[in-house]
C-alpha cells in the first residue's frame, strides 16, 4: 500500500475535460496491482461518468493479428 496521497478528479471534472469513461477505466486498471484501493475509486468513477454522458463500455474482442486473412479452404486431394 502507498503512503502517498493521490488526488482522484470527480466525475464531473472528467466529463468537463473531455475523458471518455473507458480511458477511466483503464487508468484504474493500470493502479489495480498497486493501489487496489484507489483503482476501486477510479473504476466507480468511471462507470459514473459512463451514466452521466451515456456513454457504453464495450467489452474487449480478441482478435487475430491480421482480421483481413481469407478463411482457409481445404481442397479435395
Amino acid at each position: 500500500m502507498s503512503n502517498r496521497h493521490t488526488h482522484i478528479l470527480t466525475a464531473d471534472e472528467f466529463i468537463a475535460q473531455g475523458t471518455t469513461a473507458a480511458a477511466i477505466l483503464s487508468i484504474a486498471r493500470w493502479y489495480r496491482v498497486s493501489d487496489p484501493a484507489t483503482a476501486a475509486k477510479i473504476k466507480d468513477i468511471a462507470y459514473d461518468v459512463s451514466r452521466k454522458t451515456g456513454e457504453k463500455f464495450r467489452m474487449r474482442r480478441v482478435r487475430p493479428a491480421n482480421d483481413n486473412r481469407r478463411p482457409f479452404k481445404r481442397r479435395a486431394a
